[in-house]
């Protein structure tokens, strides 16, 4: 996930110094990062879940990256 956040801060920054860029790179990045640690996950947990983040199998902390990125939507929107 932090290698999708990387991503999107630095398209955030390649595409303008404004926070409005960044935010959008952030969001990007963390949507990039769940799918991401989806693909890993899913390709580690094939025969079983032994891959566990705080007892969750991988594949479904993706959905963590979703929900920042819902996040960052919802506060560029009301910022």
């Amino acid at each position: 996930m932090a290698l999708g956040i990387g991503v999107g801060a630095l398209l955030g920054r390649l595409f303008g110094v404004s926070l409005l860029a960044e935010d959008i790179g952030l969001v990007i990045g963390f949507l990039v990062g769940g799918a991401i640690v989806r693909v890993v996950g899913k390709a580690l947990n094939r025969d079983h879940d032994h891959h566990r983040f705080f007892g969750v199998p991988m594949r479904h902390c993706a959905w963590a990256g979703v929900a920042l990125a819902l996040a960052g939507v919802a506060i560029i929107v009301f910022r």
